[in-house]
């Protein structure tokens, strides 16, 4: 009985260390707080095959937590993380696809 008890004690500790030291490692992985909005224009998207383009660039750049982009317009709204990514770097990003934007501002 000894043995048996031992063993669950055993399944126990690795379950609790299994569940809570990925979140103490690693930490709460929802969206931060201090996510920042910028909004570039003037890119050049004159059809739809630009917006998809841009909208491809993107998704693949990480610390871009969603952006929304208005063709009408010709802006694209970035909400990102500034731990992660700056404005500059998503400019070098568009830029090095052929699609510099004129000016980016701080929305919030």
């Amino acid at each position: 009985m000894n043995r048996k008890y031992l063993f669950v004690i055993g399944l126990l500790f690795a379950m609790a260390v299994g569940t809570f030291l990925p979140q103490l490692l690693v930490g709460n992985v929802e969206s931060s707080a201090d996510e920042v909005t910028y909004q570039f224009v003037n890119l050049g998207m004159t059809t739809t095959e630009t917006r998809e383009i841009i909208e491809e660039i993107l998704d693949g750049i990480v610390g871009v937590a969603d952006f929304r982009i208005d063709p009408m317009a010709d802006m694209i709204t970035i909400t990102l993380d500034p731990e992660t990514m700056k404005p500059e770097w998503i400019v070098k990003s568009l830029e090095a696809h052929g699609y510099k934007p004129d000016e980016y501002h701080k929305v919030r």
